[in-house]
């Protein structure tokens, strides 16, 4: 009877939440809806904060570091997480561990969270789009987080973020420096294929890879200064953009 007491107050904001939202969600978006529920309950309350403890063992490093944003610098992003759009939440990608962090939001404690990867569908930091993938037949490393590099009616194009560690032994200490090791994955009529290089396209698609090659020598400059862009502008010529 207790705990039903306790409850009673919480489920009644739920019901003016939802009949708010039933009233007025033809004049605001899903994301303003799903951020006035989390300031509603709270994110502990929604199960947000349910991961462990994140420690960054590396904190003495140099040059490239191993998060997205180069150091923990939390930004306001959206995350589906759990089945629930979650908005405006910091977040940090640690390439490294190939882990999604956040950070408390209350004035009480401060800590960072690692969010349960099986628990995460898709996130945006900074303008970037990422998804989980998942492919029994490729040896994918870490959790399967990949970004959106480009999406086509035939080719979709992803890009595998990799840092790798390397020691530096110091006087008094061992210093840590990270160096990027990406490749791309590329989706074509239902498979998955690791692209390290131009010439992985042949064994993908034989009969446009003379195709391939000419646009390459076309975007010399471009492939070498900037593999990503280039990359991309190859599969939207690929899916006939």
């Amino acid at each position: 009877m207790d705990k039903l007491q306790c409850r009673l107050p919480f489920i009644f904001l739920l019901f003016l939440f939802f009949k708010v939202v039933v009233l007025f969600s033809q004049s605001v978006t899903n994301n303003e809806i799903f951020k006035a529920y989390d300031d509603l309950v709270g994110l502990e309350n929604a199960g947000f904060f349910n991961g462990p403890e994140f420690k960054d063992e590396y904190a003495n490093s140099s040059g490239v570091s191993r998060y997205f944003n180069q150091n923990i610098f939390f930004t306001d992003s959206a995350i589906e997480y759990n089945g629930q759009l979650y908005v405006n939440i910091p977040l940090e990608y640690d390439i490294f561990s190939d882990n999604v962090i956040t950070k408390s939001q209350d004035y009480l404690s401060n800590f960072i969270v690692r969010l349960i990867p099986e628990y995460i569908s898709k996130f945006t930091l900074e303008g970037h789009n990422f998804v989980k993938l998942t492919d029994s037949k490729l040896d994918l490393v870490g959790n399967g987080f990949y970004e959106i590099a480009s999406i086509g009616n035939q080719f979709k194009l992803y890009l595998k973020h990799i840092r790798k560690d390397k020691e530096r032994t110091l006087a008094l200490s061992v210093q840590h420096s990270f160096t990027n090791q990406n490749y791309y994955l590329l989706q074509y009529e239902g498979s998955h294929y690791i692209i390290s290089s131009i010439k992985d396209f042949k064994r993908v698609v034989p009969y446009r890879y003379k195709e391939i090659q000419k646009f390459r020598k076309d975007y010399k400059f471009m492939y070498k200064d900037d593999n990503y862009n280039f990359m991309i502008k190859l599969i939207e010529y690929l899916n006939g953009y």
